[in-house]
């Protein structure tokens, strides 16, 4: 089975798919994010580096595959949009809220994804998204399925397949959007497991190891790794709480940090969401977002995440190479910009399945016109899966 990889960044989501049984005949970006990496693991993916194109969409050279797949760049529906300003627009909120939605620019990477599957014809395609691009952007994806099947000249049914990595087996609780577009019958099973996994499954074994006795098992040396190391190490900071809450923990205390401006603590003094936080060892682990490896904190240790620990957390065994993301802020966005590995791997499996013909009983609940909702999530009749003691 022949797969065309088209948006995968780094590569979790290709090494995912390789080992569900597909070859990789290629690659396809539209800017060079992440694919130092994937070069890197060239001979893991199985991949030969002269079928990897970067470069405009509209240049972009399509293969005859069985399955596009990707995980385009970050859609009008993810939370952080609304932080991007656009051009010219950094004060009018109106224009900020346009960047979102169905509309938005930002979805430009799934419309070059399936312009590429139209020049393709193949029996699948598969890119993954947020659960917004199905919960409020149903119309676009409706409107993509139109796109594919007058680009193709075939008719597809369309999935959207609603899951969550930490029941599919992964790590970390990551809910996300699959849209899956199928000439065959196509169906999954509900995944089997016994429990959770934590954060203490991912990385555990690593407290203790010595920096770089495993490849990558080390920390990032940026201005703000330094300020929340020092803030680990000189207060009590509990394991989910956020940056901010420690940090007036230490001004309470009149405890000295030598790398914080105390008029100006910055975006570390914040306590939302979206602040630096110190993760739970025994939970499944949280998201990692672009500054995997500065912002989210040890539970147990002085210090940010190594990179070999998002690497981890991300599902990739260690002989996946993390050297080239080494030593610089983009290169740590190499993980978070991805999709974990036991939800890639899931999904491709289902595809191998249907394209031998083998579909899963699960193929949904029809909610259009060759259009179906699977969701995974929460299985019917499911005994929650428990937590280690």
């Amino acid at each position: 089975m022949r797969a065309l990889d088209c948006q995968t960044f780094a590569g979790t989501f290709a090494l995912a798919t390789r080992d569900a049984g597909f070859d990789l005949v290629g690659k396809r970006e539209s800017g060079n994010f992440g694919v130092p990496m994937y070069l890197d693991n060239a001979d893991l993916l199985g991949i030969d580096p002269a079928t990897v194109q970067v470069g405009d969409a509209d240049g972009w050279v399509p293969e005859n595959v069985d399955l596009v797949f990707g995980n385009p760049p970050c859609s009008g529906f993810s939370l952080l949009s609304t932080c991007i300003n656009l051009a010219g627009h950094t004060d009018d909120r109106a224009e900020q809220q346009d960047y979102r939605g169905v509309h938005s620019p930002a979805n430009a990477g799934m419309r070059n994804l399936i312009d590429l599957a139209g020049s393709c014809d193949p029996t699948i395609v598969i890119f993954e998204s947020v659960t917004g691009a199905f919960k409020q952007g149903r119309s676009l994806m409706q409107e993509l399925h139109a796109q594919l099947e007058l680009e193709a000249g075939a008719t597809y049914t369309l999935h959207h397949v609603l899951h969550n990595n930490l029941t599919l087996g992964g790590y970390a609780e990551r809910n996300r959007y699959f849209f899956v577009a199928s000439r065959v019958p196509f169906g999954v099973e509900y995944p089997e497991l016994d429990r959770l996994l934590t954060l203490r499954d991912a990385i555990g074994d690593l407290q203790h190891t010595p920096f770089d006795l495993v490849t990558g098992h080390v920390t990032i040396g940026t201005p703000r790794a330094r300020r929340l190391s020092e803030l680990a190490s000189k207060v009590e900071w509990n394991p989910g709480e956020a940056s901010g809450v420690a940090f007036q923990r230490a001004i309470k205390q009149n405890i000295e940090l030598e790398h914080w401006n105390r008029d100006k603590p910055g975006i570390d003094s914040r306590t939302t969401m979206y602040a630096a936080s110190r993760w739970k060892y025994d939970t499944p682990a949280r998201v990692l977002r672009k500054y995997a490896c500065e912002e989210q904190v040890h539970p147990e240790e002085p210090r940010p995440f190594t990179y070999r620990e998002c690497a981890r957390i991300m599902g990739l065994p260690d002989e996946w190479r993390v050297g080239t993301a080494i030593g610089n802020q983009i290169g740590q966005q190499f993980f978070g910009k991805g999709i974990p590995y036991k939800s890639g791997r899931w999904i491709a499996e289902w595809a191998a399945a249907s394209l031998n013909g083998q579909p899963g009983s699960v193929q949904g609940d029809q909610i259009g016109d060759r259009e179906y909702v699977i969701d995974v999530r929460k299985q019917p009749e499911w005994t929650e899966p428990q937590l280690p003691l």
